[in-house]
């Protein structure tokens, strides 16, 4: 077993924005889909432009966060192992 004594936050946030990133791609279809078929159904309005720029803004939005939270879990991790020990992990 080995320790994990440092996470750089930099590092962190990229994965984790990354994988936020991601999942916002996956979630986009949803959206989507969600305002053309309330455009089909007769709902015209201007809330249709609305929602799909929302929808394009989205895995920005989740990409951001996830580095932001990525950021924060690193440094809060940097600061914790000091007083309650460190994660062990075994590697090949």
């Amino acid at each position: 077993m080995q320790k994990v004594k440092y996470i750089s936050p930099v590092s962190a946030g990229k994965l984790t924005g990354n994988i936020g990133f991601v999942m916002g791609l996956l979630i986009l279809p949803l959206g989507l889909w969600g305002a053309i078929t309330r455009y089909a159904a007769g709902e015209h309005s201007e809330g249709l432009l609305l929602a799909i720029a929302f929808c394009v803004a989205l895995p920005i939005l989740y990409g951001a966060g996830g580095f932001i939270a990525g950021v924060i879990a690193a440094v809060i991790y940097n600061v914790l192992p000091s007083r309650l020990g460190t994660l062990e992990v075994e590697l090949e």
